[in-house]
Order: C-alpha cells, then structure tokens, then sequence
C-alpha cells in the first residue's frame, strides 16, 4: 500500500473525531473568519469518508457464510453404541444445590474414541403406598451431557454437577437412583497407516 493511501486511510479513521473538533473551533472563534475553510474542510471530509466506504469490502451475509461452510465428513463425529462402553461406580450425590453425577467409563471399543455421554439419572422414592407396581414412584428424572476424550480401549472416571432448575420433592420412603448411559457420541479412529 502506498504511503498516499495509508495517509488518507489514517484520515478517514478519524473523520468524525475532525468534525466534531472543527464544529468546536467554529462555536469558539465564530463562522464569519472561517467560512471558506469550514466548507472545504467539511466537504474533503465527506469526501474522505465516501472514499473510504467505496474502498472497505463489503461484510458477507452471515446465512450466506453459513450456507458455504464445508461440512465435515459424516463419519468424523457420530453416535457410537452403548453397548460399547461399560460403566462402574455411577452415582448421584448432593440434593440439588448442585447435584453431583460421579463415575467411571471404559471404551471397550477398538474402532471409535468416545467425545461425550450423555448420563440419564432417575432418583426413585420407595414407599408403602408407591403408585408404580415396583414400590418405588419417580422423584425426578434428568439428562446430563458430559464432554469427555476417552480413546479405545481405555476408561476414565468422571465428576459432574448439575444445579437443580427447581426444589426436588422430598421423598416418603427410602431413595434409590439409577444410572446409565444413553448416548455417546465419538469420532472413528484410523489405525495407524490407515488411511
């Protein structure tokens, strides 16, 4: 770039900072003696910032941009069975304020690292007079979505909270929850010199 247009660039950054000093300079010392300079020095102003605005690449529409994004493969992320990890000391601990979901996941998988779970957590209430023929009436049930890089053939212990969106019930009996993992999502691994 040219010294010339860095220096108008540098002006036309500034323009409006000018302007307002001039219409100071102007209620200061008065429109008579500087009729002729305020008018040429208002109008190379405007001109600057025409300039500038001719010049300056337009922004690109945000759905257009959306629309020409390459999407990745599809095998690059996606759903990996349940069947392929194994769980071990799933638990809920606290009431709410948060809740805590702690555990252990294995990836017996040999073909996919596991990106996240997501953990259903259901706290049952067992009692005398439980509407359910297993004796136990749902206190709360919840998802939770937990990120995680868990490579084939390796296991990882977890520890999450959750803040309850309202005050759980308090239960009538004993309280038992069950655990289990209902999803996970992961990336395929390529075997070394594969391809």
């Amino acid at each position: 770039m040219s010294v010339l247009a860095r220096i108008i660039d540098a002006i036309a950054e500034v323009w409006l900072v000018a302007l307002a000093l001039l219409v100071v300079l102007v209620a200061l010392v008065g429109l008579r003696r500087f009729r002729l300079a305020v008018v040429l020095f208002a109008a190379s102003l405007f001109a600057l910032a025409v300039y500038k605005r001719l010049t300056t690449p337009a922004m690109p529409d945000v759905e257009v941009m959306r629309q020409e994004q390459v999407a990745p493969p599809r095998s690059a992320v996606g759903l990996v069975p349940v069947e392929l990890l194994a769980v071990d000391q799933l638990a809920v601990r606290g009431g709410g304020a948060p809740f805590t979901f702690v555990g252990t996941v294995s990836n017996q998988s040999t073909d996919y690292e596991v990106t996240s779970i997501t953990l259903r957590a259901r706290r049952l209430d067992c009692h005398d007079d439980a509407l359910d023929s297993s004796g136990c009436d749902i206190l709360w049930e919840r998802e939770k979505w937990i990120e995680m890089s868990l490579p084939p053939q390796q296991t990882q212990r977890f520890s999450v909270t959750d803040w309850a969106r309202d005050t759980p019930p308090r239960p009538r009996g004993t309280t038992r929850d069950e655990l289990e993992i209902v999803r996970a999502a992961g990336r395929e691994v390529v075997p070394p010199g594969g391809s």
